[in-house]
């Protein structure tokens, strides 16, 4: 893809998530820094913002590549949680699962995560949700096109589906900013449906 039309989308994609507050859907905006520790530990400090709630979640998660298709990793969020009209706390997550990736050919890698969490200090009991996560990334030189699905249960079955697509371009060899649109299946006891543009960027801090 043409650089010039590639820095289109990627900006035509940006205006959306600017304006997506006036919209039916909304915008999710992560940063990531990451810090590599030996090509084995990764460190990634992490923050996401919404459209709909303002200030979303922050926290680290603890990536170890034991071998080079598989990683256990472990963290924590700190997010605020409205309780009641005007009661606004700051509940928490803590996590943990592994990802699995494998490279089917030069242009092609898959990846999965799978994922338990434990979530409290929201307007429900504390409660436990199970997630998994296939992506597929197309792999060319500098843009990147990918999508990944992503299914989530609680205890009592299905809670939502996360389908995703968009572009990957790497602005440096430190930085990557993805761009893409997500349409978020939930069951009508968890919200209901929703759509949003998609935008993360990530800084890789070079190798201790």
């Amino acid at each position: 893809m043409p650089a010039g039309r590639a820095s289109t989308l990627i900006l035509a994609l940006l205006r959306l998530a600017h304006s997506a507050q006036a919209a039916d859907f909304g915008s999710w905006n992560a940063f990531d820094y990451v810090v590599d520790f030996g090509g084995r530990f990764e460190l990634t400090n992490h923050v996401r913002t919404r459209t709909e709630e303002g200030f979303d979640r922050m926290g680290p998660m603890l990536k170890w590549t034991a071998y080079p298709r598989f990683a256990p990793l472990a963290g924590f969020y700190l997010q605020p949680q409205q309780t009641a009209p005007g009661d606004w706390h700051i509940g928490g997550r803590p996590f943990f699962g592994f990802e699995t990736r494998s490279t089917v050919d030069r242009t092609l890698n898959l990846s999965s995560r799978f994922l338990l969490e434990r979530w409290y200090g929201t307007s429900r009991p504390a409660y436990n949700r199970y997630r998994g996560l296939l992506r597929a990334d197309f792999v060319r030189r500098r843009w990147t096109p990918f999508v990944h699905s992503e299914v989530f249960a609680v205890a009592d079955g299905f809670h939502s589906s996360r389908n995703t697509g968009g572009i990957r371009v790497h602005l440096s060899p430190q930085v990557t900013l993805e761009a893409g649109y997500v349409y978020d299946f939930r069951s009508a006891a968890w919200g209901g449906n929703r759509q949003a543009i998609v935008t993360a960027l990530r800084f890789q801090k070079p190798r201790f």
